[in-house]
């Protein structure tokens, strides 16, 4: 979170956070983080789903013209702020895609 946060420089986006019902800790964490951000929304499921219905969840809060998936341990770097920006658009898609 700390990388996207300081490699973004689009003017509109949002991060939001799903919490499967970490026992760790890292609800409390994803509260404070969030309470110094209108940037950061947190979804806290009550029980774990699983990654792929953790990433669903937080699909339907987005509210952003892009969604970007990545998990916990993604470190943003600036190649992937400039492809993630406006000029993406064109493209439609950036990263990994299904190859037949």
């Amino acid at each position: 979170m700390r990388s996207l946060l300081s490699w973004s420089g689009y003017p509109n986006w949002q991060l939001v956070a799903v919490d499967n019902a970490s026992p760790d800790g890292t609800g409390q964490w994803l509260e404070e983080v969030c309470s110094l951000t209108e940037r950061v929304l947190l979804v806290s499921n009550d029980e774990n789903r699983g990654f792929a219905a953790g990433v669903n969840v937080g699909v339907r809060h987005a509210r952003g013209d892009y969604i970007i998936v990545m998990n916990n341990d993604t470190q943003v770097h600036a190649w992937l702020a400039a492809e993630a920006g406006p000029s993406s658009a064109k493209r439609r898609r950036v990263g990994a895609s299904l190859v037949q």
